[in-house]
């Protein structure tokens, strides 16, 4: 189990449509990017028919998964966080 998603982020780099559990954040797969599905065998096997029908525009993919290479929104974002804390 994977908590945050980074191997969605990088299949969503290489601009593969992806099937998701509803445990990754939308941060890394907004509903809009990925076929989300229950974690349940009928559920995965509907997910993956979808993505197969339709697979999502792998520009708007990879688009996403260069946000997370920003290194200063990487920065800011910790920061933000630190400051809060404090």
């Amino acid at each position: 189990s994977e908590t945050f998603g980074i191997v969605v982020v990088e299949a969503m780099a290489c601009g593969t449509t992806v099937v998701v559990s509803s445990e990754i954040p939308e941060e890394a797969a907004p509903d809009d990017l990925c076929y989300r599905v229950g974690l349940n065998s009928e559920s995965v096997r509907m997910g993956i028919e979808k993505a197969l029908k339709n697979p999502i525009p792998p520009r708007k993919l990879m688009k996403h998964a260069r946000s997370f290479s920003d290194v200063q929104r990487f920065i800011d974002g910790h920061l933000k966080v630190y400051t809060s804390v404090l």
